[in-house]
Order: C-alpha cells, then structure tokens, then sequence
C-alpha cells in the first residue's frame, strides 16, 4: 500500500485502529473469563461495552469521511492477544494468573492509546475538527481504563507477592 499523503496514513491508521478495538472486543470477554478478582473480572466486563463504543465511534468517523468501515490487519494487537491466549494456558495461583492478565491487558490499552494520539494529531493536523473530538473521548477512555487497570495492578501484584511468601 502506497501512502502519499498525511490523510492517506491518517485514513491508514484507522484501519488499523478498527481492526483493533474489534479484536479487542472479542479477546476481552475471554479475558474476563479467566479473571479470578471480581474488581478485575467486573473491569474487563466493562471495557468490552465500551470497546463496543469505540467500533461505533469508528464506524462514524469512516461515515464521515465518506468511506466504508473496513479494517486492516493490526498485527500488533494480534501479537499482543496471542500473549494473553498463551497466558491462559499457564496454571497458576489464581493472584499470579490475575496479576499476569493485568499486565498484558495494559499493554494492549498502552498499544491503543499510542495509536489513538497519532490519529487524533493527523486530524487535527488535516483540519479535520469533529473527528479529532471523536478520537479525543475514546482516547482520554482508553487512558481511564489504564490508569484503573494501573491502581488494580498495585493491589494485585502485591497478592501474587503474598503467594511467593506462602
């Protein structure tokens, strides 16, 4: 794929943004699944509603831009939701399985909070104001659910600590 422009990456971007958040939205509820702490289970659960926002904002935005939602391939939030899957496979404590999950989950909120401020900037920089709004809310979400994700690991990696002391 050639890009020649900055709206050719910015149009790029959200590709990659869509394809994304759908992964996400089907790797969450396993997530939650494994999840043994009820505050972390009941986080993932609310993530995956929100996630589900966030197709639709794109949805919106593709309307917008007068182009059909399409995505294209993320590999990187495919490799970082094999991580997850691989981590499922593990048998552990359940506070090391939690603290685990926790830490992946992050990575993936950090992958989309990344590529969030890359495309709200090409909006911006492209003029394209309402779309920067757009991006704006999902990103300053994605950056909630990290900081929530962030007090909930403090907690949990002490618990998984605790175990390594039995």
């Amino acid at each position: 794929m050639k890009l020649n422009s900055l709206d050719d990456l910015f149009r790029n971007e959200l590709r990659l943004l869509y394809d994304a958040e759908r992964q996400s939205m089907r790797a969450l509820p396993l997530v939650a699944q494994h999840a043994t702490n009820p505050e972390l289970k009941a986080v993932f659960e609310s993530h995956v509603e929100q996630t589900r926002v966030h197709v639709a904002r794109l949805e919106r935005i593709f309307e917008d831009l007068g182009e059909p939602a399409r995505g294209r391939n993320c590999h990187a939030l495919g490799g970082l939701i094999a991580e997850v899957e691989e981590w499922f496979a593990h048998e552990s404590d359940p506070a090391i399985r939690d603290a685990g999950l926790v830490g992946k989950v992050q990575r993936i909120e950090h992958y989309e909070i990344a590529a969030y401020t890359s495309a709200r900037t090409y909006a911006r920089l492209l003029g394209q104001n309402d779309i920067e709004e757009i991006l704006q809310a999902t990103l300053h979400e994605e950056a909630v659910a990290d900081v929530r994700l962030g007090e909930l690991s403090h907690h949990l990696n002490v618990e998984a600590h605790l175990v390594d002391q039995r």
